[in-house]
C-alpha cells in the first residue's frame, strides 16, 4: 500500500482574498524572519499576512524562510517589495508569495507593469521557472499551462498610492486590469503633502477621499494599516476594505506592555 505524497501547497491561494463578504484583516511582518511565523499567524484568525521588504532588513533568504512556513498553511502570504522591479517581483513569487504589494505606483502605466511582472503569458511577462517553491518544488499535478492559468488567477497585485501623483492617477490605477486592491501609504502621503503625520488636514482628507472613491468606483478595496482595534474599526466604517492590524513588532510591544502593566499593577497595588 502506498500513501499519497504530502508536502507544501503547490499553487498560490490569494485569488479570493479581496473579494469576500467581509474586509480581510492582516498583519505586516518586518522583524521576525522565522519559518514558524506563518504557522503561528495562521492560528489567530487573520486573513492574510505581508512580508515587508521595503522597511526591513529582510533578504531573499529570509523571505524564502517565511514563505516555506506559509506554504504549509492556508494563510495567504503577500510580499511588499522595495520597488517596482521585474526581477524582484518574479523572485518573491517564485519563492512562493501569493501576491505582491508595490510602493509608490503613480500611474496606469506603472500599475500595468506591476501586473505584467506578476502574471504569466498571455496576461503578463513573468519569467517562467518550475521546480521552485511556488509549484511545490515541481509536485503540482497540473500541466504547466494549467498551472500558469491557476497562478495568474490566484496571485494578487496591489499597488500603493503614496503621493499626489498617485492620487491624481488613482482612477486609472484602480481601473487597470489585474489590479486586485490599492493600498494607501498614509504616512508617505502626509509627507508628500508637506505635513508628515498630519492625517486630519483638509488636504489629506481630500486626497484620501479621492483614492477611496476611485477604488469604490472600480469595485476593489482600499487597504490601510491601523495599529489599534479602535482605529481599525474606524477605518472600516470610513470605507476601507482591507486593514492590516499593525506589524509583528507593534503587536508584540503592545501586547506585552499591556500584559506587564496589568500584572505589575496587581502585584504592586501601592
Amino acid at each position: 500500500m502506498t500513501s499519497e505524497a504530502k508536502g507544501p501547497r503547490t499553487e498560490p491561494i490569494a485569488g479570493e482574498l479581496f473579494r469576500g463578504k467581509h474586509p480581510p484583516l492582516g498583519l505586516f511582518v518586518w522583524e521576525f524572519a522565522m519559518a514558524g511565523t506563518w504557522p503561528v499567524l495562521a492560528t489567530t484568525g487573520l486573513d492574510f499576512g505581508v512580508i515587508d521588504m521595503e522597511h526591513s532588513a529582510f533578504s531573499y533568504r529570509d523571505v524564502g524562510t517565511m514563505l516555506s512556513g506559509a506554504r504549509s498553511t492556508s494563510l495567504p502570504a503577500l510580499v511588499r517589495v522595495p520597488e517596482l522591479n521585474r526581477n524582484t517581483i518574479g523572485r518573491v513569487l517564485d519563492l512562493g508569495a501569493d501576491g505582491v504589494i508595490v510602493p509608490h505606483v503613480t500611474s496606469e502605466r506603472e500599475a500595468a507593469e506591476l501586473v505584467s511582472y506578476a502574471k504569466f503569458a498571455p496576461q503578463g511577462l513573468r519569467n517562467v521557472a518550475f521546480g521552485c517553491p511556488h509549484d511545490g518544488y515541481g509536485s503540482t499535478r497540473l500541466l504547466l499551462s494549467d498551472f500558469a492559468a491557476v497562478a495568474n488567477a490566484n496571485t494578487v497585485c496591489v499597488p500603493m498610492i503614496e503621493d499626489m501623483e498617485g492620487v491624481a492617477g488613482a482612477e486609472e490605477i484602480c481601473q487597470t486590469p489585474g489590479v486586485d486592491a490599492v493600498w494607501l501609504g498614509f504616512a508617505d502621503l502626509s509627507h508628500a503633502l508637506g505635513a508628515i503625520g498630519d492625517y486630519e488636514s483638509d488636504a489629506f482628507a481630500d486626497a484620501e477621499a479621492q483614492v477611496l472613491r476611485a477604488c469604490a468606483d472600480a469595485g476593489i478595496p482600499t487597504g490601510v494599516v491601523a495599529g489599534t482595534s479602535e482605529l481599525a474599526l474606524r477605518q472600516l466604517r470610513r470605507g476601507y476594505g482591507a486593514v492590516a492590524l499593525g506589524t509583528d513588532l507593534t503587536v508584540l510591544q503592545n501586547g506585552l506592555t499591556d500584559l506587564v502593566r496589568h500584572v505589575a499593577s496587581a502585584r504592586d497595588p501601592g
